[in-house]
């Protein structure tokens, strides 16, 4: 029998997305969520996720209606799938 450890709260997701100007745009019009900051995924936060092939792909921070920044989106066309709950990221 195993142990269930808790997971603790969840404070933002990331999602890597082929083409990050229609996932921006889905999360917008369906979730209602806003750009809240645009920039790159830096070499440091590359390696922190074990991927080092995502450095320097554009990174958008969205905006959930009540203001919490709570998903970050990023945008690379060839970078392969991360195994959910078994990667950071």
């Amino acid at each position: 029998m195993s142990t269930l450890i808790p997971f603790g709260p969840c404070l933002a997701g990331t999602v890597v997305a082929p083409d990050i100007d229609s996932a921006v745009k889905a999360y917008c019009d369906f979730l209602h969520a806003a750009p809240a900051e645009e920039t790159h995924v830096s070499d440091e936060l590359a390696r922190l996720w074990g991927k080092p092939r995502v450095a320097g792909s554009p990174l958008v921070t969205l905006e959930s209606p009540s203001g919490s920044h709570w998903i970050r989106l990023v945008g690379c066309p060839d970078a392969l799938p991360a195994k959910p709950f078994h990667e950071l990221g």
